[in-house]
């Protein structure tokens, strides 16, 4: 029978070398691995020998019981802890209910009870083993683990380039039919805001938290139809974070797929009137490098400015792109200065809209717009702090 290592913590030797003879260990399903006088002696046994229970005095000095139990929650989270103390004090006891303490017995230690925690414990750490040895339950935890296994994969895949063999080997072990293809192309899908015409007519408008997944639905249903893809959702993206990986082979084709994700945008605001764009990456001739079309799929959304939402946005269609040129220049950082400090309430409100329409008007890339903004911000903050003024 396989013994389950325990280590005693007591500041008294006496204390301890009386416990451990009076217990019959083995016939509990423990032996004691070692012991220690304080929590800093205990925590470096801990770390050395690996006990499965630690069974650890309150008052000591250095480090007490109770701190002992916390830093051992920090590190070994499911590590058994048994608490005895010579003081009946209920502060103590829901400080270590706290700490998740496995049993908290007063002393002196009755060989009896201390026999019966133990065998307690034993029986706790045999069904947890036995938990994590089933193999069915297992296979249950993995099948119910795979969505999210599977979006996890689909998201390293889309930040970096992989190795091939592992990129084939999980798109096996995952079950995802993107194998075998001519080239790959990724597309980022952009949900906005409801149309302001028809905001409240639909009662999907009611749920907003829906209308991603019903986007989801009508994508599955159009692309299912004509190419094989996967759907996930692309952490830290757009505010929706759908995000596709197509496979073009010998039955479709680049052009055929960039019509079907149109015509996905036309379905979504007729049955939704929600617009929806999405952003068309560069087609990838290996899947392990298809990160470099999902970038170019996210950047091409940045574009919305010049042809508006509602449609594909193809990347090869608008770089390089040169329909003008957005800059707060000195002349009109000057004029909104001078409105600021002598103007009226109406010449700087009539100075701001002037900066603004600039910026509506202006069709260029989403990051020359913010460089626009920050540039107009960091006047402010030079103004303010030229007249130590309150941020």
């Amino acid at each position: 029978m396989e013994l389950y290592r325990i280590i005693l913590v007591d500041d008294e030797e006496e204390v301890r070398k009386s416990i451990i003879r009076k217990i019959d260990w083995e016939e509990a399903g423990f032996f004691v691995a070692g012991d220690a006088e304080n929590g800093e002696d205990a925590l470096e046994k801990i770390e050395a020998l690996e006990p499965d229970v630690v069974l650890t005095d309150i008052r000591m000095p250095y480090m007490d019981g109770l701190t002992l139990a916390e830093r051992i929650r920090q590190k070994y989270p499911s590590m058994k802890i048994v608490i005895f103390s010579g003081f009946d004090d209920f502060e103590y006891a829901k400080q270590a209910i706290k700490l998740n303490v496995t049993e908290y017995i007063l002393k002196p230690v009755n060989v009896e009870e201390l026999t019966a925690i133990l065998k307690r414990i034993k029986v706790n750490l045999d069904q947890e083993i036995e938990q994590k040895r089933n193999v069915n339950l297992l296979r249950e935890n993995y099948i119910r683990s795979l969505p999210i296994l599977r979006e996890n994969f689909l998201n390293e895949l889309v930040s970096h380039s992989m190795d091939p063999a592992i990129v084939e080997s999980r798109m096996r072990e995952y079950d995802l039919d993107l194998l075998g293809a001519k080239k790959w192309i990724a597309a980022a899908i952009d949900i906005e805001e409801p149309e302001k015409e028809r905001m409240g007519q639909l009662a999907i408008h009611q749920e907003k938290d829906l209308i991603p997944i019903s986007v989801m639905q009508i994508l599955e249903e159009k692309l299912g139809a004509y190419c094989r893809f996967a759907l996930f959702n692309a952490a830290g993206v757009q505010e929706s974070g759908l995000s596709v990986i197509a496979a073009i082979d010998g039955e479709n084709s680049q052009t055929g797929l960039i019509d079907v994700l149109g015509d996905i945008c036309k379905e979504t605001r007729k049955i939704l009137a929600v617009p929806v764009t999405i952003g068309i990456g560069n087609n990838s001739a290996q899947l392990c490098r298809v990160s470099d079309s999902y970038k170019e799929a996210v950047n091409s959304l940045g574009y919305k400015a010049i042809v508006g939402s509602g449609s594909t946005i193809y990347i090869n269609d608008m770089e390089p792109v040169s329909r003008g040129k957005l800059e707060f220049d000195g002349k009109t950082e000057a004029e909104l200065g001078v409105a600021i400090k002598f103007g009226t309430k109406e010449r700087i409100e009539a100075s701001v809209a002037q900066i603004m329409e600039r910026l509506n008007d202006a069709k260029v890339h989403f990051r020359q717009q913010q460089a626009y903004m920050l540039s107009v911000a960091n006047s402010m903050i030079q103004l303010l702090q030229l007249y130590d003024l309150d941020m």
